[in-house]
């Protein structure tokens, strides 16, 4: 689930956080319609990803989003991160430059707590092709 203000701010648009389905060409003019038809055309310039980050539990949210960094050049940002205790793991939504979103390589965020890896994964973070819920179908 998205936040407003931190994961999609008036800066971002909906093909780069994953919404580009939910935009509908076909209801006439509305603010914006030229833009967001070049977007879906061209592709976007930037695309959320899931990620893992390394190291022990964050102890708080960011506040702020914090820069991730291929190589030492920012790439992107990281707009969400929390540990999350069922994975137990730190989860994180990362906006990253559309030509790095599905690069290996090493990966760093900074934190508020220091330098950590970043490892780029799929959504949802937990069971990804829905087997849970199919399974208590049966």
């Amino acid at each position: 689930m998205l936040d407003y203000g931190s994961d999609l701010t008036t800066a971002e648009n909906p093909f780069e956080v994953g919404l580009g389905p939910r935009v509908s060409f076909d209801k006439g003019d509305f603010i914006g319609r030229q833009a967001l038809l070049k977007i879906a055309e061209e592709g976007p310039r930037r695309t959320q990803r899931g990620a893992f980050l390394d190291g022990l539990p964050l102890q708080k949210n960011n506040e702020h989003r914090w820069p991730v960094l291929k190589g030492g050049i920012n790439v992107g940002v990281v707009t969400s991160a929390v540990h999350s205790p069922r994975l137990d793991r730190n989860i994180a939504f990362a906006l990253i430059e559309t030509v790095h979103a599905h690069a290996a390589g090493d990966f760093h965020v900074e934190t508020a707590e220091g330098l950590r890896g970043l490892e780029f994964t799929s959504m949802p973070f937990i069971d990804p092709e829905k087997k849970i819920p199919r399974a208590s179908l049966r």
